[in-house]
């Protein structure tokens, strides 16, 4: 087939994508975890697929990262390839090519060497995308006529402002409206009505105290208890 038979020379090489690079190095790590899953689980292909899907997405390694270095021996952490920010890459081939290194040790380390590979190119096609972006950003808005550059205006300040304006009179209409609906429930009993109201209750009041009974202290007590009231004493 052509795809086998064509072979890339070194400056379309040098001109590839960081991304694509990370893209052919996911399948190192990859094929440590379907290896893994196939060693430690049944289950079917395509169940297999989805679950090394899980591990092997960047947000899964960066985690997974983050937790072999919670995991770290004493012994482990003191080793020259761990530091606080992390995996010292070319310490970790150094500790991988000894003799006298633990089998679960080179578990941990050969995981975090494909995770720094990772984030390697990862950070290197950020950097390169970013820098893409800036110079196509710069090269756009150089670009741009002054017809553009009005319409951009205008999109970006003008008919923000025209539209915050045409709003004004609605909001000031409504919070006018809202202002004397709270006076209007404040003020719906009219004062005539409450000294109605006020004249009704002492008068009931007053029969009340008629038609109590006591000693004659009890009552001249009541009788000048009416009068506070308004003067409804027979």
């Amino acid at each position: 087939m052509e795809i086998f038979n064509r072979n890339k020379g070194i400056e379309e090489v040098n001109q590839m994508s960081p991304l694509t690079w990370a893209y052919v190095g996911d399948c190192v790590y990859e094929l440590y975890i379907r290896t893994k899953l196939v060693d430690t689980t049944k289950l079917k292909p395509h169940e297999l697929h989805i679950k090394s899907v899980k591990y092997v997405k960047a947000k899964a390694q960066a985690e997974t990262l983050k937790k072999l270095e919670t995991i770290l021996t004493e012994e482990e952490k003191e080793g020259d390839y761990a530091s606080e920010g992390g995996f010292v890459n070319a310490e970790i081939k150094k500790a991988l090519k000894s003799d006298s290194i633990e089998p679960e040790t080179k578990e941990k380390l050969l995981k975090a060497a494909a995770l720094n590979t990772e984030e390697k190119s990862l950070k290197a096609a950020i950097k390169k995308e970013t820098r893409l972006l800036e110079v196509k950003t710069k090269d756009t808005i150089e670009g741009l006529s002054d017809t553009q550059v009005i319409e951009l205006l205008k999109a970006k300040w003008i008919q923000p402002l025209i539209q915050s304006l045409m709003k004004l009179p609605d909001r000031i209409v409504n919070e006018l409206v809202s202002k004397l609906e709270t006076l209007a429930k404040k003020y719906e009993t009219t004062f005539a009505e409450v000294e109605t109201e006020i004249a009704d209750t002492q008068a009931a009041l007053s029969a009340m105290i008629d038609e109590l009974e006591g000693s004659d202290s009890d009552m001249l007590g009541l009788q000048e208890f009416k009068k506070m009231l308004g003067g409804f004493a027979k």
